[in-house]
């Protein structure tokens, strides 16, 4: 379809989005370095102009549309708008064009495609839309590319299409009077524009003319911009659709525009099917196991000590947990549930899963419980493989069958696997879906299989050979690590669920145990060369593998610095299609890649790049990539619906979309440019983000980066976030001093008393008196008291506790009273009567006496927060509970805070100035003001940062009457803002790094935050106590929302040794710690070196505006301490996009002045469909643009009567500034007023 006629004062689409494979902006001739020619002959002329005739269409609609198809066609179906020009004087030669087209008459066309429509419909919509155009009153040029400039959100020169010709002579039909024609190409309406305006670049010019012997058909093209060949293929195409046109019966569909020699090229490359002898994913590990039991089959590291586990151990394990299984019930082809820590025993269940003939559905560890719920649903699972450990923290309300993995340690095993056909399922995994919904693809055998033989026998994959299991059980990388290993015979070296994402961990397996393999995302890869540091080596390494996102280009140098004999290969595919379905071997870099290319298919499968119409692609044109073979999947368990739109058949082909974006070059080899939601559409142009992200990863410093599209403000905004990359720490150092004997006595004497104290408050919080003198009498507490589901993990916390202390026993669902039961509900009485009279002496330490008498004095409170009907944010309220009254009044914490106060001193004196000092996590400072009571105001320049706007809404009050210089600021969850970032000399943390749900991300902004050479101090306890157990555990619910590793633990808190690591993760060189006195609290020290690269946004900017055209360069960069990542290790582009909208709300500020400065904003909220504005933002920076600022600046007019410039609005852009401005004109025009009222001109 072609859609023709706006108004002129319309905004039209940008120019055809073409392939170009250089920036407009580097393209500064004006000179066409190609021209193609081609004459039509006068028989076959008169057959279309008489084709043309016979439907009523003229000549001239044929052309056109036929130009207008081939244009879509190579750029990927997109609206665009093309030049079309009466050239009355014949045909223009490239040095007249330019210059005519400043005040040549035009009429701009454009393109919309349409799906399977034929040359009938297309060629009658043009005419009618044509006729209604040329009825209109002409512009020029230099008018119409203002307005797609505006649209296009780009002030750079344009690259356009134009197309011409002797109009009148073409227009032959439709009742058209050739004078209307030859008078709308010779008077122009509205503002004349002069010739000096910046012109638009052509890039093609197509011309028509009709002679004698028929008509010529001219192409001058702007060669520099296209890769090699892509004119010549389009030029091709159109003269095809031409000659098909003056032969065919238009009826019919029109022919394949893709070439013949590029279709040649793509069957040769896809021609990729050879027998493979079918085998079950897990058959040739037991062969294995039988031929070579005494094999290394798994490796693993447990607290510093190398473990081991054969091929026969581990076949005798999963056949004995196969053989549980069946006595349990699982049927041939039932899906089965894994829920294991990473570790042997995740291995084990799923090969005894499959060898009990069933599918095992991986479901991590971390998964949400509502989530989890619903993956059993659709898969209709009724069973779960999991232990003890996991199973206390399910609580899932699911009737599952439970299988525990040491329950088959006294069964006896199968005497061999369970046989099933090789089309059976092997395993679901589930994805992410756009609906919410999990998507649960299902993967036979035969697929996997055919992936796994293929890499083995590609890269040489061998018994010789480890890798290390980087990936989730539930990411479908992992499906190679186990399977690809032991079908070779090789060995698998396994993380736990703490070092899963602990590089340094990575780096120290992989050179003690040898690990030849590397296989993970390449976030993962990057996050190891960075630990590895700028001189350490992987020598072991000889095959990395990368796969399921962008591969930075500058991964495959860094690596081979590292492991010079190391091949890195790149993979892709889907999930859908059985691990990869395509790879490319990289040995070097060429300059002019944005990406690692996506390579060739692998054996038995294909690919196909298409266009929205389910057409295939020319080269260099982007399209949707299709997956075929061997490895598609079945489909989506339990989905037939979606299973049919994301699994197409043609012919004999099954093939799966993919959703992502890719194009084939000339010699068949695929580019991948993302996903299809990561090419975005602003302001008219089409943009890859990846492209953005890997011009960004170019720039020195920076480790990382990701761009999306943010709409915070009600208006999109092109935004990248980037993460700066440690400079390598060579030497680094840590101190330590170790407790004393006295020391460890107060801990351990104030550890029972406390303890005590929480189990007594527990056993009454819970009821557990009906325990007492038990004869049989079952509890259950969950039930009895209306336990939340959000307060399971908190009370599983409390009875593994309880049960460590015997005050509980045989948990399994069921309490029984323990040895101690007794003794606890007695002091529990005494303890109740002390809260009511607040007498008695509960201990020697008043703190934890008057701890105690609230505790009990808040039972009830307890109570309801456990069943939901009260929050828990009553205890940050207490001013005894509150996890920052009990660390202000904390003996370890005080002496800590002196320490600091000492150190300051010292700084100070050092340097001659006040320290700049910034508290992180610094709630309603009352730790604060006990600090800077110690501090002279000459020693600290002091800042206060938290995260939540009532604390340091607090903190303000609490710290204005002090004489220091003191701010509060809110800190966001990620990143430091741009006036915080390398600011301080000091940073401190005051039981506060523990508080982040990971503990490096504490660590990662206080490193942000200090500049170079500065330090960091914090304090942290050692241990959990057991009155924080009962109080800031109660806050965090158990610390169900922490890390793996920690909420296992159900602890926060890290060992000093740990937080060094941490440090040295960040870049730090040196780290000390000590125990501070009789307490539990450890006194952490950390330098930043003076050499460390700081990032420069400015400087970033630049480099950006170098490598990308004018409407790619962000339009904000943000420094984050870390890109937040998915499940899978992939960037969470959602959370990187929330960091945006809190910036945009947090730069608004200060919200506008009554009268102007509110009427502004909401003309600027109307205007740009935004929501609230601060009034220090400017027009430009939330969304608007020169178009917008036009009809903003002729509202004005209209409304007040005075007239603002548009330099005004770029010289004082910000809210508050135009307002400002306006109030002084309508002050000029009021005097003024007077002035002539007065007589006084």
């Amino acid at each position: 379809m072609i859609e023709i006629g706006k108004k002129n004062s319309e905004i039209f689409p940008p120019p055809p989005q073409l392939p170009f494979h250089s920036s407009t902006a580097t393209v500064t001739d004006k000179r066409y370095l190609i021209r193609r020619e081609y004459e039509i002959g006068r028989d076959k002329w008169n057959k279309l102009q008489a084709s043309a005739l016979a439907h009523g269409f003229s000549s001239l609609s044929v052309l056109l549309s036929a130009f207008g198809e081939v244009l879509g066609r190579w750029s990927s179906g997109s609206e665009m708008t093309v030049i079309l020009l009466n050239d009355s004087s014949g045909h223009a030669t490239p040095e007249d064009l330019f210059n005519r087209m400043a005040s040549q008459p035009a009429i701009p066309v454009v393109f919309k495609p349409v799906r399977d429509e034929n040359r009938i419909e297309i060629c009658r919509r043009t005419e009618l839309q044509l006729a209604d155009s040329i009825n209109r009153c002409p512009a020029t040029v230099s008018s119409i590319f203002p307005n797609i400039a505006k649209n296009s959100g780009q002030d750079d020169r344009q690259v356009v299409v134009v197309f011409s010709g002797v109009l009148p002579a073409f227009y032959d039909s439709a009742g058209i009077d050739e004078n209307m024609v030859n008078n709308a190409s010779g008077s122009v309406c509205g503002e004349h524009h002069p010739l000096e305006m910046r012109m638009p670049q052509v890039c093609l010019h197509c011309h028509v003319s009709e002679r004698d012997e028929g008509i010529r058909i001219t192409w001058d093209v702007l060669a520099e911009l296209f890769p090699l060949n892509l004119p010549d293929a389009m030029f091709e195409a159109y003269i095809c659709l031409l000659n098909w046109s003056s032969e065919k019966a238009w009826e019919k569909q029109a022919l394949d525009f893709l070439p013949g020699s590029q279709r040649a090229v793509r069957e040769k490359v896809n021609a990729t099917f050879v027998p493979v002898k079918e085998k079950l994913i897990h058959q040739e590990f037991f062969i294995h196991a039988q031929e070579n039991p005494g094999k290394e089959a798994l490796l693993w590291d447990e607290n510093g000590i190398d473990r081991m586990m054969t091929y026969g151990e581990l076949a005798d394990k999963a056949l004995r947990l196969a053989a549980l299984l069946s006595e349990k019930g699982v049927q041939q082809g039932e899906a089965v549930a894994v829920t294991l820590p990473r570790g042997p025993n995740q291995v084990i269940a799923v090969l005894a899963v499959l060898a009990a003939g069933a599918v095992y559905v991986p479901i991590g560890v971390n998964q949400p419980a509502g989530r989890r719920d619903r993956i059993y649903r659709i898969g209709g699972i009724s069973r779960l493989v999991t232990d003890k450990t996991e199973f206390a923290v399910l609580s899932t309300e699911e009737k599952l069958t439970v299988i525990m993995t040491d329950e088959a340690d006294k069964v006896s095993p199968l005497p061999r696997p369970v046989s099933v056909n090789t089309d059976a399922l092997a395993y679901v995994i589930f994805t992410s879906g756009s609906t919410g919904e999990p998507k649960g693809v299902e993967i036979p055998h035969r697929a996997a299989y055919n992936t796994i033989l293929d890499i083995n026998t590609r890269f040489s994959v061998s018994a010789s050979d480890r890798v290390l299991a980087v990936s989730a059980l539930d990411f479908d990388l992992s499906v190679y690590d186990l399977f690809g290993l032991l079908s070779a015979g090789g060995g698998i070296v396994l993380l736990n669920e703490s070092t899963g994402r602990e590089a340094l961990v990575w780096l120290e397996l992989i050179r003690r145990m040898n690990v030849t393999v590397w296989n993970s995302v390449p976030a993962l890869l990057d996050m190891l060369m960075i630990a590895a540091g700028e001189y350490g080596l992987l020598p072991s390494l000889r095959l990395a593998l990368v796969s399921g996102d962008w591969v930075g280009l500058d991964l495959h140098d860094r690596l081979i610095k590292k492991s010079q004999d190391c091949r890195f290969i790149a993979l892709g595919g889907a999930t859908e299609a059985s691990i990869w379905s395509n790879y490319f071997e990289v040995t070097s870099v060429d300059p002019s890649w944005s990406s690692i290319p996506y390579g060739a298919p692998l054996t038995n499968q294909c690919f196909r790049v298409v266009d929205r119409f389910g057409c295939d692609c020319p080269d260099m044109v982007t399209g949707e990539l299709w997956i075929g073979g061997m490895g598609v999947a079945r489909g989506y368990l339990g989905n037939s619906e979606l299973t049919s739109k994301s699994f197409i058949n043609t012919g004999e082909n099954r093939w799966y979309r993919t959703g992502d974006l890719a194009r084939y070059w000339s010699d068949g080899i695929l580019e991948f440019l993302g996903r299809a939601d990561q090419q975005v559409k602003l302001r008219g142009y089409r943009i890859e983000l990846g492209e953005i992200e890997a011009v960004l990863r170019q720039y020195a410093g920076i480790s990382q980066a990701v761009a999306v599209i943010s709409s915070g403000t009600g208006t999109q905004h092109l935004v990248a976030a980037v993460v700066a990359g440690c400079a390598p720490v060579q030497v680094h150092t840590v101190s330590s001093v170790p407790s004393n004997s006295d020391s460890d006595s107060f801990r351990n004497s104030s550890r029972e008393i406390q303890s005590k104290i929480a189990e007594a408050l527990i056993a009454e919080i819970l009821n557990l008196a009906e325990l007492q003198n038990d004869t049989g009498k079952n509890l259950h507490p969950g039930r009895q008291l209306r336990i939340t589901d959000e307060n399971q993990s908190l009370l599983q916390m409390w009875l593994r506790w309880l049960g460590g202390r015997n005050v509980i026993t045989d948990y399994d669902g069921v309490l029984h009273g323990g040895p101690r039961i007794e003794e606890v509900l007695q002091y529990a009485k005494t303890l109740q009567r002390s809260a009511v009279n607040s007498n008695g002496i509960i201990a020697d330490d008043p703190l934890i006496s008057s701890v105690a008498r609230r505790l009990f004095q808040r039972l009830d409170d307890y109570r309801g927060i456990l069943s939901g009907e009260i929050s828990s944010v009553v205890l940050l309220d207490d001013d005894i509970l509150s996890p920052e009254s009990l660390s202000s009044r904390d003996s370890g914490t005080i002496a800590g805070i002196e320490l600091i106060a000492e150190k300051i001193k010292c700084m100070s004196k050092a340097a001659g100035k006040p320290v700049e000092t910034a508290l992180i996590g610094g709630r309603s400072g009352i730790i604060a003001a006990k600090l800077l009571d110690m501090l002279d105001p000459e020693d600290i320049s002091f800042t206060l940062l938290d995260s939540a706007p009532s604390m340091v809404e607090t903190a303000k009050i609490h710290l204005s009457s002090l004489p220091h210089s003191v701010n509060c600021k809110r800190l966001p969850e990620y990143g430091v803002p741009d006036q915080l970032r390398y600011s301080f000399d000091l940073v401190l943390a005051v039981n506060a790094l523990h508080r982040y749900h990971d503990p490096y991300q504490g660590v990662a902004i206080a490193s942000l935050l200090v500049r170079c050479g500065g330090k960091i101090l914090a304090l942290e306890h050692c241990e959990i106590t057991p009155l924080a157990a009962v109080t800031s555990a109660v806050l965090d619910r158990g610390f169900a929302d922490f890390d793996h590793d920690r909420r296992q633990a159900y602890s926060p808190m890290l060992p000093a040794q740990q937080w060094a690591n941490l440090f040295k993760k960040a870049g730090f060189n040196k780290t000390s710690f000590m125990p501070v006195g009789d307490s539990f609290t450890e006194f952490i020290e950390a330098d930043c070196p003076a050499t460390r690269p700081e990032l420069d946004l400015d400087c970033i900017l630049k480099f950006t505006a170098d490598h990308l055209p004018p409407h790619m360069l962000p339009e904000k960069i943000e420094i984050l301490p870390w890109l937040p990542l998915s499940a899978n290790g992939k960037v969470d582009r959602a959370a990187v996009t929330a960091v945006f909208a809190f910036r945009a709300e947090e730069r608004g500020g200060e919200k506008p002045h009554a009268g102007m400065e509110q009427e502004v904003a909401e003309m600027w909220q109307k205007l740009l469909s935004s929501g609230a504005i601060g009034r220090k933002q400017g027009f430009f920076e939330i969304g608007g643009d020169s178009l917008l600022a036009t009809r903003f600046l002729a509202g004005v007019k209209e409304k007040f009567g005075v007239e603002l410039s548009l330099r005004q609005m770029f010289e004082l852009p910000a809210l508050f500034q135009v307002a400002s401005v306006l109030e002084s004109k309508l002050m000029e025009m009021k005097q003024t007023m007077e002035s002539m009222e007065e007589g006084e001109i």
